[in-house]
This record gives C-alpha cells, sequence and structure tokens, in this order.
C-alpha cells in the first residue's frame, strides 16, 4: 500500500477506522497484561484516543503516524485534557511530546531503533491489518528485529473472503499470523467473533463473514 493512499485517506476525510471510544478489546484484553508493563509501542497509531488510554493507565506511550494531519488533530483533540506539546524536528520523523506521551511523524520503518529499546508492550490495533502481503512480511520482520527485549503483543486481525473484497483493512488469518511472528513469539488466540458494524464497501460486496481475531503474543526470551 502505497504512502500516499493513507495520506489522502486522512485528507479526504475516509477514517472509518477511527473509533470515539477506546477500543472494546483494548479495554478487555488489556489486564492480560497491564501488571507486566510499563511503556508501550503503537504502530500506525492515526489519531487513536487508545493513546490516552494506555497512557492515563500509567504506560509511557509512544506512537508513530505517517499522516500529520491525523498528528495534528490527535494534539489538538488532546488539548482538552490539558496537554501541551513541544515539536522537534528529527532527521525523518517529527517528534511531538507532552509528559509521557512520544508522537513521531513519519514512516513507521524508518524509526530508530535506540527510540524503542525499553517497550515491552506493542498494540496492533489496525497496524497489520492495513498492510498489504509484501508490507506484512516486512512488518513482521522488522518487528521481530527492532523489539529484542521481553515483550508482549496485543495484535487485533479481521478474517473474511478476501477474493470479494480488496482491502484494507485487509484479512490476516491465523495461520499468516502464525508464520509471521512464531519463530520469535508463542501465539494465543484470545477471541474471535462475528463484526456485524462491516464497512459498506465489504457489504456491497456480499462478504457475510467478517471476523474480528484478538492475539496475545508473547517473545520467547520471556
Amino acid at each position: 500500500m502505497e504512502k500516499d493512499f493513507w495520506l489522502k485517506a486522512w485528507e479526504e476525510g475516509r477514517t472509518r477506522f477511527h473509533n470515539q471510544q477506546p477500543n472494546t478489546d483494548l479495554l478487555q484484553y488489556f489486564p492480560l497484561f497491564k501488571s507486566q508493563v510499563t511503556e508501550a509501542f503503537v504502530p500506525l497509531c492515526g489519531k487513536s484516543i487508545d493513546m490516552h488510554f494506555l497512557h492515563q493507565a500509567g504506560l509511557e506511550v509512544t506512537g508513530v503516524e505517517l499522516s500529520p494531519l491525523a498528528v495534528e488533530q490527535f494534539k489538538h483533540d488532546s488539548k482538552e485534557l490539558g496537554l501541551e506539546w513541544t515539536e522537534t524536528e528529527l532527521s525523518q520523523h517529527v517528534l511531538s511530546q507532552t509528559e509521557s506521551l512520544n508522537l513521531y511523524c513519519g514512516d513507521l520503518f524508518e524509526l530508530p531503533a535506540e527510540v524503542l529499546e525499553s517497550v515491552d508492550f506493542i498494540y496492533d490495533r489496525a497496524a497489520i491489518v492495513a498492510l498489504p502481503p509484501e508490507l506484512r512480511l516486512k512488518y513482521a520482520t522488522w518487528i521481530k528485529e527492532t523489539f529484542k527485549q521481553p515483550h508482549q503483543i496485543l495484535l487485533i486481525s479481521f478474517e473474511y473472503d478476501q477474493v470479494l473484497c480488496e482491502g484494507p483493512p485487509f484479512s490476516v488469518t491465523e495461520a499468516e499470523i502464525r508464520q509471521l511472528f512464531s519463530d520469535s513469539y508463542t501465539i494465543e488466540l484470545l477471541d474471535r467473533r462475528a463484526v456485524d458494524d462491516i464497512n459498506p464497501k465489504f457489504v456491497e460486496a456480499n462478504v457475510t463473514k467478517f471476523e474480528r481475531t484478538v492475539y496475545q503474543l508473547k517473545y520467547k526470551a520471556i
């Protein structure tokens, strides 16, 4: 998926994936991780309210987002919480910071590994399903090469008949997730259930079975 696709999606307001409330799976399953983690990383974070949830839960939170518009909207909305931001121009990113919340605007794959060296929790709600197959492999490889310290991942995916309709969000099956990550992680399927409120484009394509899956991945060094 070309970068321009997502930049244009934000510019045109095609952000149905953005929720006005914390993700229900995060609310349900974060207690499994909470006592074991202190610093979260949210890849392809958009302007997700979930970052505020993790921040308010006491974690230091680092997010990375390609769209400057998404970053600016997140910062604007966060002022209602009394958060004030500082901005720093880096070589490949613009870093916005407030308290223990760090937001990098730029390419995920160009993020320096050293800024993530103390991360022990990765929250992937909309990253892997935003990527076509060749970039999913690149993403999984980048995750495994970047995070060598003990950590866990809460990963949320979707499954549907990709023949009927193209993503994003893409269908990423349990088999593919295990193929991508099982060499470095133990993988537990926490939940699988049908999604009723799906994007109209899937309804129009006669997708009748659309499932959400939730996984807990534990780095094998733990």
